[in-house]
């Protein structure tokens, strides 16, 4: 984006080129390692007529990049899709981070062309860990598992150039279990795996372990 750093140097007023914005404060998991634990889930929605105003807004002053994450899981918020495909039609291109659960067949096929990318964020690599650290029914793993399945079969029907990855926040409770889960991942079609340390927030319970020998 040289342009826009052009125009920086020479001292003219700019705008951010990405933005992050969480559409929901509220989460249909409990992650141990959640950052906004200390502040609790207040079920908070971004309206749609002002989460589509805001699409509109950003887009005049040439923002070129949205992630939709946040403090919760973005796609409680129903007006999502809607905010994607307009994103997607002024031009501007769209990142979606997720627990994934929500993340069914026909949400896929109505945003998945619309996406750059999507990661799903994930703890555990088995029904065990998983509903351990996600502090959810083991079930869904199976259902997470289903949706990204679903998501590269969407992707490739479609021909879709949509990047889809997911990002293991790596616990000891998992070190046994990631190469397979990896192994598992490659095969479903999933396009990379990020191995990465949980974050914690110093006002929340729990502290992640470091220095894991």
């Amino acid at each position: 984006h040289l342009d826009r750093l052009n125009d920086w140097k020479s001292g003219k007023e700019i705008f951010p080129l990405y933005l992050e914005i969480g559409p929901a404060r509220s989460c249909n998991q409990r992650c141990v390692h959640c950052y906004v634990n200390h502040i609790g889930f207040d079920k908070t929605i971004l309206e749609e007529g002002i989460f589509l105003k805001l699409i509109d807004d950003i887009s005049e002053v040439d923002v070129r990049g949205i992630q939709f994450a946040g403090c919760g899981e973005p796609l409680l918020n129903r007006s999502l899709p809607k905010a994607i495909q307009k994103a997607y039609e002024k031009n501007i291109s769209v990142a979606l981070t997720t627990n994934g659960v929500l993340y069914n067949k026909n949400l896929i096929k109505d945003t998945l062309g619309a996406i750059t990318w999507v990661r799903y964020s994930v703890l555990g690599c088995s029904p065990n860990t998983y509903s351990l650290l996600h502090q959810v029914n083991a079930k869904q793993f199976d259902l997470l598992l289903r949706n990204i399945r679903d998501a590269v079969e969407v992707r490739k029907e479609h021909h879709y150039k949509t990047n889809i990855g997911v990002a293991l926040y790596f616990f000891r409770e998992v070190a046994s279990e990631v190469v397979e889960f990896a192994r598992m991942l490659r095969d479903m079609g999933v396009d990379y795996l990020q191995v990465k340390c949980p974050g914690y927030d110093a006002r929340n319970e729990y502290k992640p372990e470091r220095g894991l020998g």
